[in-house]
């Protein structure tokens, strides 16, 4: 019996470490944010956050921009309505589920990047880097991609709706069965990006 208690003290224990942040962690990207807040000077090795656990950690609202993520665990980390303007992902740092609702992606780079689990309805990836990077069956509704570049990525499947596409680079990106607000300007424009598979996209009204 002692011993049965003991296996499952320890495997909840495992459990949880496996699920929260790392402490110090949390706090170097706490404490970037608080630098950038307050418009102090930040170090090259102060924007580094590669290599991070971040699992679960709640970021919503800080102010990143600029911040390089490589091989970060954002597993679970809520960055809604963070400040991530010019940052740089790397080794598809948001693969797992993170949630970008709202957050300022503008001018980011997210080339490569596998980001089909993240949440990212509103938000502003306005001249971002998004060349290659995977969106399948998930997107964000009502985001902004003014002057983002899409070029070969694959949203088949994605929810593309109310989004203004004039000004983004979509040659190549795969379309299919993705679901777009349904009028004569995207229509137009979107078909002289030469896309793929323009026809099987799902207008919607």
């Amino acid at each position: 019996m002692k011993k049965s208690i003991i296996l499952l003290i320890a495997t909840a224990i495992s459990i949880n470490s496996l699920s929260a942040f790392n402490s110090a962690d949390l706090n170097r990207a706490l404490e970037l944010s608080e630098k950038n807040k307050k418009g102090e000077s930040v170090t090259t090795s102060q924007r580094d956050l590669r290599g991070l656990d971040l699992t679960n950690a709640d970021l919503s609202g800080t102010d990143l921009h600029g911040a390089v993520f490589g091989n970060t665990n954002l597993n679970g980390a809520n960055l809604s309505g963070a400040n991530l303007s010019y940052v740089l992902f790397r080794e598809n740092a948001l693969d797992s589920g993170t949630d970008l609702v709202g957050a300022n992606l503008s001018n980011a780079n997210l080339s490569n990047a596998n980001l089909s689990l993240a949440k990212l309805s509103g938000a502003n990836l306005s001249n971002a880097n998004l060349s290659g990077a995977e969106f399948v069956d998930q997107w964000g509704y009502h985001a902004n991609l003014d002057g983002a570049n899409l070029s070969n990525v694959n949203l088949s499947g994605a929810d593309l709706r109310n989004i203004n596409w004039q000004g983004t680079k979509l040659k190549g990106a795969n379309l299919e069965n993705a679901q777009i607000t349904s009028n004569d300007p995207n229509k137009a424009y979107i078909y002289n990006q030469d896309v793929q598979n323009y026809g099987k996209i799902n207008w919607i009204d």
